[in-house]
């Protein structure tokens, strides 16, 4: 027969009640009822409907009027008005007149202009982005360099103008850019016309224009108002 080992465990002590103290509650002031919190609140009103009447019978008091100091008055300023400059008129604006000679040259000038050809940029008419400006047209291939019937003509030195007519105004003078007097005097009123430099101011202007009037010098470029 097996012995059953006896087990030793160690005896829990039994847990007595021990009876604290409780610590003293502290004195709470008890809430003031609602009788009491009626008072309180007819007692704030009425310092409140005190303190109102005192303010308006502050306001009704007359407010001393401050002494108003007279205004300086400030001294109107001169506007200053720009004086304009007096502008000159010019008197000969007008086309040359040709000599008989001269006449007949223009016109076979005028008819050839005429007869020359518009020289337009290849293929510009397929394509709405390409403007009708002359470009040279490239390629081994080019038609238009072959000079192929149907296709748009090409510049040539058979085009150009004469001699004559080349560098002159639309008013038949030779253009000639002018800075000063000395300049106007120079000229030739039958074929010169004068070029007033852009950088002239408007004294300087009105002192050329008087000379070009007294020599019947025509000028290329009037401004506004000198017309």
């Amino acid at each position: 027969m097996v012995q059953k080992k006896k087990t030793t465990e160690p005896k829990v002590k039994e847990k007595t009640a021990i009876k604290k103290k409780r610590p003293k509650k502290e004195k709470v002031e008890k809430k003031p009822k609602k009788k009491e919190l009626k008072v309180k609140i007819g007692k704030k009103k009425e310092e409140k409907s005190a303190i109102k009447e005192k303010l308006e019978v502050k306001e009704e008091k007359p407010i001393e009027k401050l002494e108003e100091k007279p205004e300086i008055k400030e001294k109107p300023k001169k506007e200053e008005i720009k004086k304009e400059k007096p502008i000159e008129k010019i008197k000969h604006y007008e086309k040359r007149k040709l000599a008989p000679g001269e006449n007949a040259t223009f016109k076979l000038i005028y008819k050839k202009k005429k007869r020359r050809p518009h020289f337009a940029r290849p293929e510009h008419y397929k394509f709405k982005k390409l403007k009708d400006v002359w470009r040279r047209p490239t390629g081994i291939d080019s038609k238009q360099i072959e000079e192929k019937r149907g296709k748009p003509k090409i510049p040539k030195i058979g085009y150009k103008k004469s001699n004559l007519v080349t560098g002159l105004h639309p008013f038949g003078f030779r253009p000639v850019i002018v800075h000063n007097i000395n300049e106007v005097k120079k000229l030739n009123p039958t074929i010169d016309g004068a070029i007033i430099a852009k950088s002239i101011g408007r004294k300087k202007r009105n002192e050329i224009i008087k000379i070009a009037n007294t020599s019947r010098i025509t000028i290329l470029n009037p401004r506004k108002g000198e017309l």
